[in-house]
């Protein structure tokens, strides 16, 4: 939070690490040689380039809700697993260059350790522990390809395979050691990356590219309005190690610090007495 270093997150409980030792539990040094390399992979361009494999997913989706309906009848569809299923399969092919069978196995072992952890149960044996094994095998699937230069390197697993390739000519050997990532790391990057992607962005005649996509105010309005009321993330924390100074505000050691995202985004000072209604022309 600031670059002293005073401030970091808060020391989580430990079962938290099971789900994810990732970018968004590490600190200092770490945290920063993580973000260093997956940065990369989330330059707009890259971005844009997934469009037509979201496209592709939802038309697959749609594809199967026509098929479960009869010529002029009506069907009520649960969305909430449909979109878990759809966001997991565009984070597998746009993250990890793997088929949707292959994420999909990964993200149902996944949901199996996130609900042991969340409800706190102690056991030797969590089943959802598997999912290592199998982001082990991606992962070496995926450097025996570069190998070959038969793979795309220019999503998230390639670039995490890339920084663990000591053949990697992107990487000088004064760099090896300061922006190296072992094998036990990547796989903590990919579960954090299917977790955090698959639970919280749960989203023409011709097919939308990035830029039909930037002019559609109505659309782009409806979805900064569904994202301010209903964040992906509610808050976020940190934790005071040092006394600190923000501005005109001066912080104690051993404070904690929480920024309410999803207060803020219904306060009424900040967006009028109807905060709580939906109204997409606030981004008009």
């Amino acid at each position: 939070m600031n670059k002293q270093g005073h401030i970091q997150k808060p020391t989580l409980n430990p079962l938290i690490t099971i789900l994810t030792k990732g970018l968004t539990t590490l600190q200092g040094d770490e945290w920063a040689t993580h973000r260093r390399i997956i940065n990369p992979a989330f330059h707009l361009e890259k971005l844009k380039g997934m469009i037509p494999v979201f496209v592709n997913s939802s038309a697959v989706l749609i594809e199967k809700w026509k098929k479960t309906i009869a010529p002029g009848g009506t069907l009520e569809v649960d969305i909430w697993p449909e979109f878990q299923e759809l966001t997991g399969d565009m984070i597998s092919r746009t993250a990890f260059g793997s088929s949707y069978e292959e994420g999909n196995e990964i993200l149902k072992f996944q949901k199996e350790l996130q609900n042991l952890v969340m409800e706190t149960m102690q056991s030797l044996y969590i089943p959802g522990l598997r999912i290592t094994s199998m982001l082990r095998a991606l992962i070496e699937g995926k450097e025996e390809m570069m190998k070959k230069r038969e793979a795309n390197e220019d999503n998230l697993l390639s670039l995490l395979s890339q920084s663990n390739n000591e053949n990697n000519p992107q990487v000088t050997t004064s760099q090896t050691s300061k922006y190296h990532m072992t094998m036990d790391e990547i796989i903590e990057e990919c579960k954090q990356f299917y977790l955090a992607g698959h639970e919280t962005t749960s989203s023409w005649d011709n097919d939308p590219d990035a830029e039909v996509i930037s002019h559609l105010k109505i659309v782009n309005m409806i979805l900064h309005e569904v994202l301010r009321l209903y964040p992906p993330v509610i808050a976020l924390y940190q934790h005071a190690h040092k006394e600190s100074k923000i501005g005109n505000l001066n912080i104690q050691a051993g404070v904690d610090l929480v920024l309410p995202i999803l207060l803020v985004n219904r306060d009424p000072e900040l967006w009028g007495d109807d905060a709580e209604y939906f109204k997409p022309k606030r981004f008009f």
